[in-house]
């Protein structure tokens, strides 16, 4: 155990998984599993009362827990807490970190099991203290906090949605008579102006999975796009392979975000074809394909074209 910790802090996981590999020492999660991590909180100033309470729980209270399941009825009590709802399984993290314009990286608040029972107003309640503990912190002499996102989670959506889309921009916003010639820019905001946004990776898995849906999409004057439409015309017109088009269309992973985007820029693609022919159907078929690359088109760019400036960006 000594000489894995001593591997770990010398050369980092990494190191540590290569010579656990090639002679048998402990690996990092049994070194994780093993090892007392001892949190002494030091005084500076005056001796208080809260100093020694940290420390007695920390050093001692910690140490004589017994955490380990060493028994049989460990198992049921827990097994009886699934059941009755008093505990909760914890199958992913709720993480919430921070990030600031200039700054590299993400300072993290919050990391915490999550049962993924969560409603919206637990979702809320959670956003609410982080943005109340963030005003009351010293950390806001740095920032305020102007806007949230989140990922693909229906719950975070509703939650978002309740919390930052509550308050129109005034006419008397510095801001309105540059936002409100933009059509259909959101103009709406939260307390404090905060505004809302997505993971935008999440947005492009969003669209992908409604690209691949076999009930299709419905534009252009109420023509359907489907999957299989798009398969038959990326062969013919663009001359994909079958398996290529296959392997976009029908990913094994659905939550590919590099698979999603090569999707949607050979749809962009297949909107630039000259196809010379007059069946009706097929020239109703390129009309809505055409239609739907530039709309994926004017989403994907901005995110991908790293030579556009500002206000290309928005146009």
């Amino acid at each position: 155990m000594d000489v894995s910790t001593l591997i770990y802090h010398m050369g980092g996981h990494a190191l540590l998984y290569a010579m656990s590999q090639c002679s048998g020492i402990s690996s990092l999660c049994t070194l994780r599993n093993h090892t007392v991590f001892t949190r002494v909180m030091p005084t500076v100033g005056h001796i208080m009362q809260k100093e020694i309470d940290h420390n007695i729980r920390e050093v001692i209270v910690k140490a004589l827990e017994d955490k380990d399941m060493t028994s049989s009825q460990s198992a049921v009590n827990i097994a009886q807490g699934l059941a009755n709802g008093s505990v909760h399984m914890g199958k992913e993290m709720t993480i919430t970190s921070l990030s600031f314009f200039g700054l590299d990286g993400t300072f993290p608040v919050l990391a915490a099991p999550t049962c993924k029972q969560e409603t919206a107003e637990d979702m809320q309640f959670i956003l609410e203290l982080i943005l109340k503990t963030w005003k009351d912190s010293p950390g806001i002499k740095y920032s305020t906090i102007w806007s949230v996102a989140t990922d693909g989670d229906s719950m975070r959506h509703a939650c978002s949605f309740n919390m930052f889309l509550k308050h129109r921009l005034l006419m008397a916003s510095p801001l309105y008579g540059t936002l409100s010639n933009m059509p259909g820019l959101n103009l709406y905001t939260g307390d404090d102006k905060i505004t809302l946004d997505f993971d935008y990776k999440h947005i492009f898995k969003c669209i992908c999975t409604l690209i691949r849906s076999p009930n299709g999409i419905m534009l252009n004057g109420g023509r359907t796009v489907t999957s299989a439409i798009l398969e038959c015309y990326l062969i013919m017109f663009k001359g994909e392979t079958v398996e290529t088009v296959k392997r976009l269309l029908n990913p094994e992973d659905l939550q590919d975000v590099p698979r999603a985007i090569e999707l949607m820029q050979m749809v962009i693609s297949l909107g630039t074809c000259n196809v010379e022919m007059n069946h009706p159907s097929i020239v109703a078929d390129m009309d809505a394909i055409r239609y739907l690359a530039a709309l994926l088109e004017a989403i994907l760019e901005p995110f991908i074209n790293i030579n556009l400036s500002l206000q290309e960006q928005i146009i």
